[in-house]
C-alpha cells in the first residue's frame, strides 16, 4: 500500500511538471514587451515595416495573443496610410469579439472576475486575449475613420450604428460584470487578501483613474457618430449621440456646443437668442472643420511583485501601471481656423480603469496558484517526512521542488495591452470659408501645416496621429461631397519627453 501511494505522488509530480513545463515553453509567444518597444521604436523612426512584421506575427503566429495582434495591426497600418490592410485587420478583431446570431450579435469580452479557472496552473499569460472594453470601442472607433479614409461613407454610416449598439450593450452588461466580479472576489476564500492587495495598486494609480468613471464608456467615439449622423441628415440619432458624448465630457467645449445645439433642434433645450452678427456670418458660404488629434503611446503596463499571507508571506506577481498622469499638449489652430484644441478621450485613464477593474480576479487566480504551490510543498515535505526510505523522500522532494520550479519561473504578470493606442486625444470644431486654404497646427514650439480644400457646407474631418518622430495625417469627408481623402506625414509636434515615453 505504501508502495502505490509513493508511485501514485511520485507520478502525480511528475505530471504536474510536465503540464508546467508545457506551459513554460509556450509562454514565451506571449510575452512580447522586448518586442513592442522595438516596434514602436520603429514607428516613431519611421521604419514602420518593422512593426508590421511585428504586429502580423503576433496575429497569427502567437497561439494566446491573436486578437490582440489584429489590433495592433490595424492601428500599425492606419498610421502608415494602408488604410484598406487596417480595416481588415480590424474587422477581424471585432468580429472576434461580436457572436452573430438570428436575434442580434452579443459582445464577448472576455472574464472580468475570478471564478474562471484557466490558467491557474501556470499564469494568465497563458489566458486567451479577449479586447477589453476600452479597447473594443477604440477598434470600432478606427473601422469608422478607415471607412472615411477609403471614401466608403456608406459602410461608416454600418459601423457607426455598430460602435452605438456596442456600446450601449457595453453599459448595459460590462458593468454589472464588473460590479459581480467584486462581489464574488469578497466571498472568495482568497478573496479579502486579493481584493486589499488591488485596492492598494488601485490606490498608486488614484489621479490617473480620477479623469474616467469607467473602462467601457468612450465620449470620442459618442462625438463621432453623432457627427456622422449629423452629416447624414439623422438629427435624433445625432442628438442622442452627442448627449451621450457631453454626459462623459461635459467640459469639453466643442461637445457641450453640439449637444446643446442639437438638443435646441430636437426640442430638448430652449433657443437661446442669436446676436445679429452671428446671424449675418451665417448667411456667408461657409464649411466646417472637425480635428481630431491623437498624441503619443499609451502607457505600458509593468508586472510587480505584492507580498500575500497564504499560510506564510508569499509573493505574487501582478500587472500595475506607474506613469503620472500624462499632461497633454497645447494644440492651437491658425491659419483657416482659429482656436485651440480640447481633450477628449484620455486613454491612459480608460486603460489604468480597466486595469483596475480586473484586478481583484486576477490577483485571485495569482493567490491561488501560489496557494496550490505552497500547499504541494507542504503536502510533499510531510510525505517525505515520514517516509521509511530515504530514497523515496529525497525523490519525492526532488519532483515536488521541480514541479515548483518550472511554475515559479512561470508565474509572471499579464502585461498584455493594445501598445500602440494613443494617450490621449484632442478635438475640436468650428466653421471656416469654403475654398482652398492651410491649417496650422501648433504646440511645443512646432508647428504643422496641413492643406486643405473645402466645399460649401461640408463638413471634413482632419485626422492626426501624432507619434513623436512624426504626424500622420488623414482627411476626409463626412458627407460623401468635398475633395478626396488624402494622407501624408508631417513634422511631430510632440517634444523629446513624450518621444520617450
Amino acid at each position: 500500500m505504501k508502495f502505490h501511494s509513493i508511485f501514485n505522488i511520485r507520478h502525480s509530480i511528475f505530471n504536474i511538471s510536465l503540464v508546467a513545463a508545457f506551459a513554460a515553453a509556450n509562454v514565451g509567444c506571449v510575452s512580447e514587451d522586448a518586442a513592442t518597444t522595438r516596434a514602436i521604436s520603429s514607428l516613431i523612426t519611421g521604419m514602420d515595416t518593422n512593426a508590421v512584421v511585428w504586429a502580423h506575427e503576433l496575429a497569427t503566429d502567437s497561439h494566446y495573443s491573436k486578437t490582440l495582434g489584429m489590433v495592433e495591426l490595424g492601428r500599425v497600418r492606419m498610421l502608415g496610410g494602408d488604410f484598406g490592410g487596417s480595416l481588415r485587420a480590424f474587422n477581424a478583431a471585432v468580429d472576434t469579439a461580436m457572436d452573430r446570431n438570428e436575434r442580434q450579435p452579443v459582445i464577448k469580452l472576455g472574464d472580468v472576475g475570478n471564478t474562471v479557472l484557466a490558467a491557474t496552473i501556470t499564469d494568465d499569460r497563458t489566458r486567451q486575449y479577449y479586447l477589453p472594453a476600452y479597447e473594443f470601442n477604440l477598434a470600432l472607433q478606427y473601422t469608422i475613420l478607415d471607412d472615411l479614409f477609403l471614401g466608403r461613407h456608406e459602410d461608416a454610416m454600418v459601423d457607426a450604428r455598430r460602435a452605438v449598439y456596442a456600446q450601449d450593450q457595453l453599459a448595459d452588461k460590462y458593468g454589472a460584470d464588473v460590479a459581480a466580479a467584486r462581489a464574488d472576489a469578497a466571498t472568495n476564500s482568497n478573496g479579502s487578501a486579493s481584493l486589499g492587495a488591488a485596492d492598494k495598486a488601485a490606490a498608486d494609480m488614484a489621479p490617473v483613474l480620477e479623469q474616467t468613471r469607467n473602462s467601457w464608456e468612450n465620449a470620442a467615439l459618442w462625438w463621432l457618430t453623432g457627427l456622422l449622423f449629423e452629416a447624414d441628415r439623422d438629427a435624433p440619432n445625432a442628438a442622442v449621440s452627442y448627449r451621450k458624448a457631453y454626459e462623459l465630457a461635459p467640459s469639453n467645449p466643442f461637445v457641450a456646443a453640439d449637444y446643446r445645439r442639437l438638443a435646441v433642434k430636437e426640442g430638448v433645450l430652449a433657443a437661446p437668442v442669436a446676436s445679429a452678427a452671428v446671424r449675418s456670418a451665417s448667411s456667408a458660404p461657409m464649411a466646417s472643420l472637425v480635428l481630431f488629434y491623437d498624441e503619443s503611446f499609451v502607457s505600458r503596463r509593468r508586472a510587480v511583485k505584492v507580498v500575500v499571507p497564504i499560510y506564510t508571506a508569499v509573493d505574487v506577481d501582478i500587472p500595475v501601471y506607474q506613469d503620472k498622469s500624462y499632461v497633454p499638449s497645447v494644440v492651437t489652430l491658425a491659419g483657416v481656423a482659429g482656436g485651440r484644441a480640447s481633450p477628449a478621450l484620455d486613454v491612459q485613464s480608460l486603460a489604468y480603469r480597466d486595469l483596475k477593474e480586473k484586478l481583484p480576479g486576477i490577483i485571485t487566480r495569482a493567490v491561488t496558484r501560489a496557494a496550490g504551490q505552497v500547499a504541494a510543498q507542504y503536502g510533499a515535505n510531510t510525505i517525505a517526512h515520514n517516509q521509511s526510505s530515504d530514497g523515496a523522500a529525497l525523490a519525492i522532494m526532488a519532483g515536488a521542488f521541480a514541479a515548483n520550479a518550472i511554475v515559479s519561473a512561470i508565474r509572471d504578470a499579464d502585461t498584455r495591452t493594445w501598445a500602440t493606442l494613443p494617450m490621449m486625444t484632442q478635438i475640436y470644431r468650428g466653421p471656416v470659408a469654403a475654398g482652398k486654404g492651410t491649417l496650422v497646427l501648433q504646440a511645443n514650439g512646432r508647428a504643422l501645416e496641413i492643406p486643405l480644400m473645402f466645399a460649401p457646407g461640408e463638413t471634413r474631418l482632419v485626422y492626426v496621429a501624432d507619434i513623436g518622430g512624426s504626424c500622420r495625417v488623414a482627411t476626409a469627408t463626412l458627407a460623401g461631397k468635398g475633395t478626396a481623402p488624402t494622407y501624408f506625414v508631417g513634422p511631430s509636434l510632440l517634444g523629446v519627453a513624450a518621444r520617450g515615453r
